[in-house]
């Protein structure tokens, strides 16, 4: 018998190569027994919290080695677990994501930039902030969702080309 792998999260990736296929669904409880961690039964809101920043920072690491150590993509299937996207959809997906966070990103930007005391701006700053303003808008008209010819079916898992 082999010594388990360490930290926790780097045995648990090898288990989950052997354990789940693509479309599978990986169960939040199997993640925290893997990386080792107990809930807190105290009913503190900080045990609590400590324990939700030791599950992310484990979970990261997780996704990292499931990625680049196995080439398994996964996505967060709220309050169930993380599912293995097939890589038929993982283009997709990650462009779809990268899409909703540019864009998030791209309107925050623009809230501050616009939400401004112009009136303590000198003309140099003034200038600035309407360059800024201009790559913003810029960058926001080249944030498109992907058009790759296929569309998702979450809930199955599969790819279904587009009748067109």
């Amino acid at each position: 018998m082999s010594l388990p792998l360490y930290p926790p999260e780097c045995q648990a990736a090898c288990d989950a190569q052997q354990c789940f296929d693509y479309g599978d669904i990986i169960p939040l409880d199997w993640l925290q027994e893997h990386f080792q961690l107990v809930p807190p039964d105290s009913g503190k809101f900080r045990d609590f919290k400590t324990y939700q920043l030791r599950f992310l920072s484990a979970m990261d690491r997780f996704r990292s080695l499931m990625l680049e150590d196995y080439k398994k993509a996964l996505n967060s299937e709220r309050g169930v677990g993380y599912r293995v996207i097939h890589p038929t959809e993982q283009t997709f997906h990650t462009m779809d994501c990268l899409t909703d966070r540019v864009a998030r990103e791209c309107e925050k930007a623009m809230k501050s930039l616009e939400n401004i005391r112009h009136d303590m701006l000198d003309n140099q700053q003034m200038i600035d902030n309407i360059d800024a303003r201009s790559k913003v808008s810029m960058l926001r008209s080249l944030n498109k969702k992907p058009d790759i010819g296929f569309s998702i079916t979450p809930k199955l898992g599969k790819v279904n080309e587009e009748a067109g």
